[in-house]
């Protein structure tokens, strides 16, 4: 008895005729630019992270980069791979949104309440696992992700060099990846920057991140109704 090639389940990422060498930069370097671009306005991940470097250690912060940029490489997966059927549905992007405030009021509650601790310096023990696991936490949460790519998505189908197959759409994502981490690694340095020069930006740190939060909470809630 034979079996079809394309019924096998380890034939999912199978290289076909159209996949090349170019095709593949191409995709991670597309995702790469994408992401770089979209992570760079403050956001709930970025301002965290800057949070963890001003408050914590660069270590910690490192770690947590690295936890919320490998969620991210699932989140814009899930939201390519799906754009087609997603499209068709003009609520999705608006429940998403009505998803996104109360979390960004959640977090920026917990910033506010959050008690501030003594300043650890780079050579203190780093807990890198919990920045880790709290950087997958807080990036779950950040879902405005989704509909922003299954857009992309939908937007870039047409086009016959982009691909929507399972091999082309994780190689757009792992592009992402290194474009989140560059620029989290972007904010990280800059957070570090600052926590040497102004011993007052460093002190509320949390409380400037809970208000930026607040702005952006309001900004989606803005977008619902204009």
């Amino acid at each position: 008895m034979q079996f079809g090639r394309e019924r096998g389940i380890f034939n999912i990422f199978r290289p076909s005729n159209r996949f090349s060498d170019l095709s593949f930069a191409l995709h991670i370097g597309l995702g790469y630019l994408m992401n770089f671009m979209t992570t760079i306005p403050f956001g709930t991940v970025n301002m965290t992270v800057a949070e963890t470097a001003v408050k914590k250690s660069k270590k910690i912060a490192f770690w947590f980069a690295l936890g919320a940029a490998l969620v991210q490489i699932a989140q814009i997966f899930i939201a390519m791979k799906f754009s087609t059927i997603l499209n068709r549905n003009e609520d999705y992007a608006q429940n998403f949104i009505y998803a996104s405030i109360p979390i960004l009021l959640g977090l920026a509650l917990y910033f506010f309440l959050k008690k501030d601790k003594p300043i650890e310096s780079d050579s203190a023990t780093s807990d890198s696992r919990k920045g880790f696991f709290r950087g997958m936490f807080i990036s779950s949460l950040n879902m405005v992700n989704i509909p922003f790519y299954v857009f992309i998505g939908g937007y870039l189908a047409p086009a016959k060099w982009f691909h929507l197959d399972n091999t082309h759409i994780l190689l757009f994502s792992i592009g992402t990846f290194f474009g989140s981490m560059t620029v989290l690694m972007i904010y990280i340095q800059l957070a570090i920057w600052i926590r040497k020069r102004s011993t007052v930006i460093s002190k509320h740190a949390s409380t400037i991140v809970a208000i930026l939060l607040v702005v952006i909470a309001i900004w989606q809630t803005i977008r619902l109704f204009v």
